[in-house]
């Protein structure tokens, strides 16, 4: 193939000249977009002008690049190489790799549209002529078929078959035309549900829905059902659960009982991400339980479903029970979605580490297996489990690869679950300002598809960054809802306790803290877990007004920290003990403790709590923790930016008004100036910068 100037990925110009023909549904990417351009509009006129620019051979070769969906470039160059360079670098076609594709699904689609019949054969022909019958199977089949006009029902079967050894893309695009060219009919609706499905696997939601309706023309019986739960899957991660619901709801009434028991476990986690809390044990599973009592799916649907209602609503005795079988079904299962609803049965269960090695048994099933519809489900419970192990930079590197799996598999919905999850692990290791970046990313998605339980992961995640930025009194504002009322969150109810417990405590709010506590406590001891206890114990610490009862607390909570493994948690409750001590006017004491935090901070590169503890050190009079002072480099441009504007003499509201922040951030940075500089005023901070700039 002869060498040619590198073509352009794409060409912003074309992209955004075909925005005047999309609905504003479209460009919102709530529906998919037009198959082709309309004839009598501007931007058809203007493609066709752009075309017709070309030489004859750029032009025949566009046409053959816009006959499928991605080329390999060696094809396109044995179909002819005269007008090679000039296709490659015209505005209809994007080159990545060794691989050919139309700009956009929609300029392909215009572009074969406006050829004639004939153009079009030729182009099918010398398709087929350049494609290798055996490593191309499926895309011969078709160029060969399209070459002699419309293909007719036995090409179908070709394809299907084919399609059978050809990688993902080809196979899915191959499945697509064989429902494309079958008569209508049960075999159309079922070749539109599997090219579908195929789409859903590859994070093309908007196709996948597109095919579903068409499916729906044609289908009876089982198959709508099937319809019905792979658009209320699609709906559930990148739609509306509300909506979701009903359709899984839906579907299970017209499949049998081992794909309804599938529906119906979608359904439920449905029923949660949309804020349904429990109120009674759901009877729909039941008809498929009788039908089907041996079935695998069957027994962990009903394990899963009645142990959820049950424990969640406060029989312990007989969730517990159920939610073991869960983790035993769901451990024999060998399927990556039955490894996450082990692994959620565990959490609740209060068995954390159980439910983190069920979380990873789910991510490592859905890669080995390709599941990338469930990977991201699958990453999602291995963040949260690990951040209520105590292993915030695990939950951080699962919730960045979940988004990035989010991403590639369309589900939005997905996305904005592990934004806050990031925000969550951000947060334990005190990075606020990465916490709070990642909840305004996921903000607005949260709020136009109604995720209640995404939403309320996120206002404990601000009520964690208001507790960073010393301001319980809005962390108790958040969290109160989440913990008791009619809008309490069950699994909030235990996972934020101690933010409440100490948001309650640092406002003077005892009767609030020790009803919290009780509750609190009296679930870790039925866990007899650790790190829940830990928690207790610090709880309790803190809570205690008697100097004597709270060291017992805090040694207790020491021991028992050590005992779970925790290492950041560890350091904290060190540093708040160490605190007690201090004004207990036992220095010495505190500053081993505060040595033993720093150390362990620093192996989780925790810098926030770092600078926290050193701040106690030198509180403590620790000679070790007065560091040189760093120079101005050691802050960040903003952090620099907003300390010469305190030497300048301007207040926080002027900074912030003046940069554009709230003057909480501006309050936020300049404590954090205070640290790393070693400083503790205003004054100090102006004659550094004074020091500073005479170099003295």
């Amino acid at each position: 193939m002869p060498r040619c100037s590198p073509p352009r990925a794409a060409c912003p110009r074309t992209c955004w000249s075909w925005a005047g023909a999309l609905t504003p549904a479209q460009l919102a990417a709530r529906q998919p977009l037009p198959r082709v351009l309309p004839v009598r509009g501007r931007q058809r006129a203007r493609l066709t002008a752009e075309l017709a620019a070309l030489s004859p051979e750029a032009r025949r070769l566009a046409l053959i690049v816009c006959c499928d969906t991605v080329l390999d470039l060696g094809v396109l160059a044995r179909c002819g190489e005269d007008g090679l360079a000039g296709c490659l670098r015209s505005e209809f076609v994007r080159v990545s790799g060794d691989e050919v594709r139309p700009a956009s699904p929609v300029v392909g689609a215009t572009v074969y549209a406006g050829a004639s019949e004939d153009e079009r054969r030729a182009a099918h022909r010398a398709l087929a002529a350049a494609l290798d019958p055996l490593s191309h199977r499926t895309q011969w089949i078709w160029h060969r078929a399209r070459a002699g006009g419309e293909p007719g029902p036995e090409v179908a079967g070709e394809l299907v078959e084919a399609a059978a050894t050809e990688p993902p893309e080809r196979a899915t695009e191959a499945v697509r035309r064989a429902a494309e060219v079958t008569p209508p009919g049960e075999a159309k609706a079922e070749r539109l549900i599997a090219a579908a499905g195929r789409y859903w696997a590859a994070g093309a939601p908007f196709p996948a829905r597109e095919l579903l309706r068409q499916a729906h023309e044609h289908a009876t019986g089982p198959r709508l059902g099937r319809i019905m739960a792979l658009r209320g899957e699609i709906e559930l991660r990148d739609g509306v659960p509300a909506l979701a619901r009903h359709d899984l709801s839906l579907a299970a009434e017209h499949l049998p009982p081992a794909e309804a028991a599938v529906a119906l476990l979608l359904a439920e986690e449905a029923r949660r991400a949309a804020g349904h809390l429990p109120e009674a044990t759901p009877d729909e599973w039941q008809t498929v339980a009788a039908a089907a009592p041996d079935t695998p799916p069957v027994r962990l649907m009903s394990a899963y479903c009645s142990g959820m209602h049950a424990a969640l609503s406060g029989d312990r005795e007989t969730g517990g029970a159920a939610l073991r079988r869960v983790v035993e079904e769901g451990t024999a299962a060998r399927d990556a979605l039955s490894a996450v609803r082990a692994s959620e049965a565990a959490m609740v269960l209060g068995s954390p580490r159980l439910a983190h090695d069920r979380a990873a048994a789910a991510v490592s099933r859905a890669r080995l297996a390709s599941d990338d519809a469930v990977l991201p489900a699958a990453l999602a419970q291995l963040a949260l489990t690990a951040v209520l192990l105590d292993r915030p930079r695990m939950a951080l590197a699962a919730a960045e690869d979940g988004l990035s799996s989010a991403r590639a598999a369309g589900q939005r919905n997905s996305e904005a679950e592990h934004l806050v999850l990031s925000a969550l692990a951000a947060a334990s290791l005190g990075d606020r300002d990465v916490a709070v970046a990642r909840l305004d990313q996921a903000a607005s998605r949260v709020e136009a598809a109604g995720l209640a339980r995404t939403a309320a992961l996120a206002q404990w995640v601000h009520a964690c960054v208001d507790l960073l930025d010393d301001q319980p009194e809005d962390a108790l504002r958040r969290l109160v809802p989440l913990l008791a009322g009619e809008t309490a969150r069950p699994m909030l109810r235990v996972a934020a306790a101690p933010q409440l417990v100490e948001a309650a405590i640092r406002c003077e709010q005892p009767v609030l803290a020790e009803e919290v506590l009780n509750r609190y406590e009296a679930w870790a001891r039925a866990t007899g877990t650790p790190a829940w206890q830990a928690f207790a114990a610090r709880c309790r610490a803190l809570y205690a007004e008697d100097f004597a009862v709270a060291e017992r607390h805090f040694q207790e909570a020491l021991e028992l920290h050590r005992a779970g493994e925790s290492t950041l948690e560890l350091a904290r409750t060190e540093l708040l003990y160490a605190r007690r001590l201090r004004r207990a006017r036992r220095s010495r004491e505190a500053r081993a403790q505060l040595r033993d935090a720093l150390r362990l901070v620093q192996a989780c590169q925790a810098g926030y709590w770092e600078e926290r503890v050193r701040a106690e050190l030198r509180a403590a009079g620790d000679s070790v923790a007065r560091r040189s002072a760093p120079s101005l480099g050691s802050l960040t441009p903003q952090q620099e930016q907003i300390a010469r504007l305190v030497a300048a003499g301007e207040t926080n509201r002027e900074i912030a008004a003046r940069l554009m922040l709230s003057q909480r951030t501006v309050e936020h940075h300049l404590r954090n100036i205070f640290v790393r500089l070693n400083l503790r005023s205003r004054v100090e901070l102006a004659g550094a910068l004074s020091r500073a700039g005479s170099g003295s």
